[in-house]
């Protein structure tokens, strides 16, 4: 995917609904990094949260494709030597 769409990464605990889900805001994927996600795992995993290491957590990942042009109909070509 280029560079300028969006991506976002939302993580849920499947074994404890109580947690609220955590995640990345949507953000250019030039900008989608490891060690983004890395610091979001390690901000679960050290959270007052219950939480354990056998829990199941389910990603989903967001893509938004950013629209290509101006958003303006393409011009007609124009008759020459008329």
């Amino acid at each position: 995917m280029p560079d300028s769409n969006l991506v976002g990464l939302r993580i849920r605990n499947t074994e404890n609904l109580y947690d609220k889900v955590l995640g990345i805001s949507l953000r250019r994927r030039d900008q989608f990094k490891p060690d983004v996600v890395w610091d979001v795992l390690r901000n679960i995993i050290q959270s007052n949260a219950m939480f354990d290491l056998s829990d199941r957590l389910e990603l989903q990942m967001d893509h938004v494709r950013k629209p290509a042009g101006n958003g303006r109909m393409a011009e007609k070509a124009k008759m020459v030597g008329l």
